[in-house]
């Protein structure tokens, strides 16, 4: 795919994906059982999405992390790649400009009240606070 190509660099492709999920975030109900969650179709766009598959890190750059019921032979069987800058800073540049316009979706205070606003009820029940005060939690 060439669209990494024609996009104009990692901001214009944070705002298109952030746009998009926004939209998904909107258009997905809020459930409440067995407990307040969201399910988000299409988070992002078809073609991104794609995207990600194609670009995904290579094996090398995941981390292992393990909890006790996940390890075979003292060895961990679970890995996880970081949105971390360093992590990212690894990656082709092409696998950069994608992984890194994820990165700022996920950390974009939009994205944040959009899911807590859809979870608004669980979440101050939990932490034990109005639901007035949910868009204060980190």
């Amino acid at each position: 795919m060439q669209l990494l190509q024609k996009t104009a660099g990692r901001q214009s492709l944070s705002q298109e994906i952030l746009a998009h999920t926004l939209k998904s975030v909107a258009a997905a109900p809020s459930l409440s059982d067995p407990f307040p969650h969201v399910i988000v179709p299409n988070l992002f766009p078809s073609r991104i999405y794609q995207e990600m598959l194609e670009l995904l890190p290579e094996q090398s750059a995941y981390e292992t992390f393990a909890y006790e019921k996940h390890s075979t032979d003292g060895e961990s069987n679970r890995f996880r790649f970081s949105l971390k800058r360093q992590s990212i800073d690894r990656l082709s540049p092409r696998k950069q400009v994608l992984w890194s316009a994820i990165r700022d979706v996920f950390r974009s205070p939009q994205l944040k009240d959009a899911m807590f606003g859809k979870v608004k009820k669980g979440l101050a029940y939990r932490s034990g606070i109005s639901e007035e005060k949910v868009s204060d939690l980190g």
